[in-house]
Parts: structure tokens; sequence; C-alpha cells
């Protein structure tokens, strides 16, 4: 596993976990994007998991990610609306074709300035889960090309 401590503390951006087939969208600032790193880490050990961790800006290009993902996980990401327009450009070049994305939200504000114009895009329901009854785990799947 590759982990920059530096780099997460010195800047406070999002940042992606890459594993197995998934990506893995978070945000923080500063230490807490380095516990979300090391959380994640931990628990993929625990479960004899396969992790690579990287710091990744989602306004930049996702190429070093490499090949698009079947499986796109984002939880809580849209803390602001510039979040939403970031993901909104990110998740098409990040998204394998046939792939999903499940993008947890417990009902924030900008939730709808994102999900309204990604229908455009996406075919978009909800997951069922056990969790909180206030999260809702949307469903993002692309539209096929006219």
């Amino acid at each position: 596993m590759e982990k920059d401590d530096d780099a997460i503390k010195a800047n406070p951006e999002k940042i992606a976990d890459v594993f197995d087939g998934i990506v893995e969208f978070s945000t923080g600032k500063n230490n807490e994007a380095a516990a979300k790193f090391a959380m994640t880490a931990r628990n993929a050990e625990r479960n004899d998991a396969q992790l690579e961790a990287r710091v990744f800006r989602w306004d930049a290009p996702p190429e070093p990610l490499g090949p698009p993902w079947p499986l796109v996980l984002a939880s809580d990401v849209l803390y602001e609306a510039r979040n939403g327009e970031q993901l909104l450009a990110l998740l098409p070049r990040l998204t394998a074709a046939g792939g999903e994305v499940w993008l947890a939200d417990p009902g924030r504000m900008t939730t709808a300035g994102f999900l309204d114009p990604a229908a455009a895009s996406w075919r978009i329901d909800a997951i069922p889960h056990d969790g909180p009854s206030h999260v809702i785990v949307h469903r993002l799947r692309p539209r096929a090309a006219p």
C-alpha cells in the first residue's frame, strides 16, 4: 500500500481510495483526510483486501487512476455546489461503460443541484440499505448514447 502522508496533510483536497475494481471518494482537510486514508487501509487489512491508496484531486485528469472502474463509491461528498459540479465532470470519465456509481448522501441541501443535472446523463435510483434512515444511496448508471 502506498500512502503519502505529507501530500495529504499539505493539500486540503478530495481523495480517492482505489481498490480492486472500485474507487471510493471521500473529502477531507489535512489530518481528517489522513485519518480517512488510514481508516480505509486498516479496514482493508482486517478483511484481507488488497488496497492501494492515492491522493487525487477531483478536478485533475483521472488517467493516473488507471482505466475506468466498474463501481465508483462516494459517501457524503456533496458539501458544496462545486463538489457536485466537479463530480459531474469526473464521473463519466471514471466510470466504465456499464459501470455504476453508488453515492451515499445524508440529505445535504446541495444534493438536488447534483442529481438534477446528472439525470441527463445517468439513470438514477435508490439502493435499499440497512444504514441510517436519513441516508439515501443513489445508484447512477450511464444512459445509453442516443
